[in-house]
C-alpha cells in the first residue's frame, strides 16, 4: 500500500509504517504511525504482504493487518488489526519468507510452511525437512514464476556442497539441487536478476543459472 514497514529495535513486538511513499523522496516516519502486537506472542521476526494484507510473523503466531491506513497527516483511514490467523506456528528466519501465487512460504520451528490466500497454514516441507536442521540454515528464498518454482538456498554449519531446495508449487514437488561446485559451498544470499537465479557465495563468488549448461 505504498508504504515501508519496519520493526523498531527497542520494541520488537510492534511495527512502524511510513507515510505514503512519493517518487524521489525518502521514506518519512512518524512515531504515531505504529501498531503493537501482544507481547505474549513474542518479537516480530518478519513482515510480508499478500494481496491487500500486511502479514506479521512472530516465532509462534501470524497476524494480518488490512486497510489503507491514514494519510500523511494521520487522518482518514486506519489499519484493521492485528488479527491473529495462526497460533503455535510462526517464522524463525526472515530470510526464508517468500510471496507468490501460493501465498507466503516461511520457515517455522517445525519446518517449511505455507500461508495460503485463504489464510490457512499448511506444512509443505516434509520431503526436505532433513536438509534444514537449524533456524538460520536458509539464507534466501526467491520466486521464479516462469518456472513455477520457489528456491531456498542453504548456509548450514559444516555444509561442504552448494545446495538449493527447489519447490515446484504447481505440482507440489520438491527437488534438491546439489551441483559439484569446487568454488561455492555456501550462499550468503540470492536474488533473481534478469529472470536468472543469482547467488552470492560466502567466499565472495557470484554465480547464476545458465539454462543451456550443466554447471552454473
Amino acid at each position: 500500500n505504498r508504504r515501508m514497514w519496519g520493526v523498531p529495535s527497542n520494541n520488537r513486538s510492534s511495527v512502524w509504517y511510513s507515510k505514503l511513499l512519493s517518487p524521489g523522496k525518502p521514506p518519512e516516519w512518524s512515531a504515531a504511525f505504529s501498531i503493537t502486537t501482544p507481547r505474549s506472542d513474542g518479537d516480530i521476526v518478519a513482515i510480508s504482504s499478500m494481496d491487500e494484507k500486511v502479514v506479521l510473523f512472530s516465532k509462534t503466531a501470524i497476524f494480518i493487518l488490512a486497510g489503507d491506513g491514514p494519510n500523511n497527516l494521520g487522518r482518514g483511514g486506519t489499519f484493521v488489526g492485528p488479527r491473529k490467523v495462526a497460533i503455535g506456528v510462526g517464522c524463525v528466519n526472515r530470510s526464508s519468507v517468500v510471496t507468490g501465487p501460493f501465498g507466503i512460504i516461511f520457515q517455522s520451528e517445525k519446518g517449511l510452511y505455507a500461508l495460503g490466500r485463504d489464510l490457512q497454514v499448511n506444512y509443505i516441507g516434509s520431503k526436505v525437512e532433513d536438509h534444514i536442521t537449524g533456524d538460520n540454515d536458509v539464507s534466501s528464498a526467491v520466486l521464479l514464476e516462469e518456472k513455477s518454482q520457489v528456491r531456498f538456498t542453504l548456509n548450514a554449519p559444516g555444509q561442504t556442497q552448494l545446495k538449493t531446495l527447489c519447490y515446484d508449487y504447481f505440482h507440489g514437488v520438491w527437488t534438491v539441487a546439489a551441483p559439484n561446485s569446487s568454488v561455492v559451498k555456501n550462499t550468503i544470499s540470492s536474488t533473481v536478476t534478469n529472470s536468472k537465479h543469482t547467488y552470492l557465495g560466502s567466499d565472495g563468488y557470484i554465480t547464476r543459472d545458465v539454462a543451456a549448461a550443466v554447471y552454473d
